[in-house]
């Protein structure tokens, strides 16, 4: 028997070969096969195009999703059959853009090379200055669940794997240590993929009752995590909501009869997403339907992907004297907490042989300003967490009580913040 091969796309983002097998005779899958056609060495398949009954079959994006690809001879059934097609009768919860910003706070995006010394240094200055005055105080609260106690122990875990393990593992202890865990309650995960922080949370909460785990995302994902639960016991009701979080009206979703309370999570829900989400369950709760909102758990990330219109820490920013050109530099400078040691990411046979120094098109500029790396995280820190203060604000003033902790420790994932809310009691 025939071993079937590997893909030999480099995927320049994972630092990495395509783990799709190809078919045989061929070098590529078919997603990566269009880079055949840059390659010196041909093979059968080379040219993107097959001759079959005097056609050419060249591989086109699909028009719901550009993410995949499919033959141009087989794109009308492709289309009748995609899991990312529209919907011909649009469901009752979703309104477009109900959960975005306004159009005309539109803002666009700046590089770094188009920013003068003297506005970078200004803006530096003002951070660190609001910084102190705003005194921003984060908690650490590092938690471990009993739930994923023995997977974590498990000798043959790799480090991504574990690392997803330990995040998983606080953010439900915290959900729990807040009592956000109990019956009656579904747990609404936004941005969700294939769901495994809902696996874990649904063997935490197994023995619980009339508890349901509704998962939102924008699309569809083979290998879902839920499919695991009832062979691992956990019979706990689960539902997909196919949604783009901006267009979601979380009170108008079909919940199980008899749940009492919405408890929305999410774990590192990019950028501007994560402003979506939160605009979207304060939406809810204005809304005064029920069951009635809980409470939320967010685990914050990627900054430098939020975007000033859905931006909802408009008014502490606007406050303190940060415009919406300071905030679009700031999402600039938020990737300074993140950018790693200096060193490439490329594996070491990847890298050049002579200048192994750090790589960075900006250094001389660095160098200039008296901008250490150290200086530079440090700024970067400040800027994500004046970001998500701003959010804060925004959830106090809607009737939450809220705060910002550190879920893990730096040396787990540079994203260690994590946004942690509950519905303000009211009394009679």
């Amino acid at each position: 028997m025939t071993e079937r091969v590997q893909c030999q796309f480099f995927v320049l983002k994972k630092k990495r070969l395509c783990r799709m097998t190809v078919r045989i005779g061929e070098k590529y899958c078919g997603e990566h096969i269009d880079h055949m056609k840059d390659d010196s060495v041909k093979s059968s398949a080379e040219t993107c195009i097959e001759i079959q009954s005097g056609e050419e079959r060249l591989r086109v994006p699909c028009p719901f999703d550009s993410n995949h690809s499919c033959y141009k001879s087989h794109l009308k059934k492709h289309m009748a059959r995609c899991n990312s097609r529209p919907s011909e009768t649009r469901p009752v919860y979703i309104n477009p853009s109900i959960n975005a910003g306004p159009v005309e706070d539109e803002v666009p995006r700046v590089h770094l090379n188009d920013v003068s010394d003297e506005a970078l240094l200004d803006l530096i200055s003002r951070v660190e200055k609001i910084y102190e005055e705003i005194n921003i105080k984060i908690k650490e609260q590092i938690l471990e669940h009993p739930a994923l106690a023995e997977e974590i122990q498990r000798p043959d875990l790799g480090a991504p794997a574990l690392k997803h393990l330990k995040q998983n593992s606080s953010l439900i202890g915290i959900m729990e240590s807040k009592n956000l865990i109990k019956n009656d309650t579904c747990f609404v995960e936004l941005g969700a993929g294939k769901g495994k922080f809902t696996f874990w949370l649904a063997h935490a909460a197994k023995n619980l009752s009339n508890c349901t785990f509704a998962l939102v995302d924008v699309s569809t994902y083979r290998h879902k995590s839920e499919n695991k639960l009832v062979t691992e016991g956990v019979n706990s009701e689960v539902i997909r909501v196919l949604a783009n979080v901006g267009d979601l009206c979380l009170e108008k979703v079909d919940f199980r009869e008899g749940c009492r309370y919405v408890v929305p999570i999410s774990k590192h829900l990019c950028g501007a997403a994560t402003d979506l989400a939160l605009r979207c369950v304060v939406n809810a709760d204005s809304s005064g339907s029920s069951p009635r909102q809980e409470g939320l758990v967010m685990a914050l990330c990627c900054h430098h992907r939020c975007e000033w219109r859905h931006f909802v820490g408009k008014e502490l920013f606007k406050n303190v004297g940060l415009s919406s050109q300071d905030f679009t530099l700031m999402c600039v400078l938020v990737s300074w907490a993140t950018c790693g040691i200096g060193k490439s990411r490329q594996p070491e046979e990847r890298q050049p042989a002579q200048h192994p120094q750090e790589d960075n098109p900006h250094k001389d500029r660095y160098d200039r300003l008296n901008l250490s790396r150290e200086i530079r995280e440090e700024i970067g820190r400040k800027c994500k967490l004046l970001i998500d203060q701003g959010r804060v604000a925004y959830l106090m003033k809607s009737g939450f009580d809220t705060e910002l902790m550190y879920y893990v420790k730096e040396n787990v994932t540079l994203e260690n913040v994590c946004l942690v809310a509950l519905k303000e009691k009211t009394t009679a």
